[in-house]
């Protein structure tokens, strides 16, 4: 890092990540003034430093600073042919997902992981993302699968479930459809 400026990330560097957001936690904390009565939705990059370095240790504060009704993940996944520094990032933090939730300490209410393609538009791509959480949040209770590991032989499964989101917005010619 050039002169100690974090202005780019921190570079793929997950502990790095995690050192800074300990370190902010020693100052006037804006956290213990979150106080929603609504869902909360984390959206983070997964292939990178920053936000994937701190993203859970974020959902485990609001899980247990603030007055919320449930938490929930938005993933993205880089596509594979990113740095070997960024597929691994990704994958340690899904690692680190699977752990929690197959030992009963996701914060998490759902996850949903979407997966970069190269090439795709970036701006379709985070209008997809939009439109999901939109269609998300409009589900019904019942509608939203819980996360329910099963590591005991008994009822659910003996992994992390996560929701894989294609991120294409189709569009469809309302008049044409009319007509026909």
């Amino acid at each position: 890092l050039t002169g100690g400026s974090y202005s780019k990330g921190v570079e793929r560097r997950r502990a790095l990540s995690k050192a800074l957001y300990f370190g902010s936690r020693a100052s006037d904390d804006p956290l213990n003034q979150i106080n929603v009565d609504s869902d909360v939705y984390i959206l983070v990059g997964l292939g990178g430093g920053s936000g994937s370095g701190i993203f859970l240790d974020l959902a485990k504060r609001i899980d247990e600073q603030a007055d919320y009704n449930k938490l929930f993940l938005i993933g993205v996944l880089p596509h594979l042919n990113q740095r070997r520094a960024t597929v691994a990032n990704a994958h340690a933090a899904l690692s680190e997902l699977e752990y929690l939730t197959t030992s009963d300490q996701n914060p998490f209410n759902n996850m949903l992981l979407f997966k970069e393609r190269e090439g795709d538009d970036q701006d379709e791509f985070d209008e997809a993302i939009v439109q999901a959480m939109m269609a998300h949040q409009n589900l019904d209770e019942d509608q939203i699968l819980p996360l329910n590991p099963n590591t005991d032989g008994g009822e659910g499964v003996p992994y992390a479930p996560f929701t894989l989101v294609v991120p294409q917005t189709l569009r469809y010619n309302v008049a044409d459809v009319d007509e026909t």
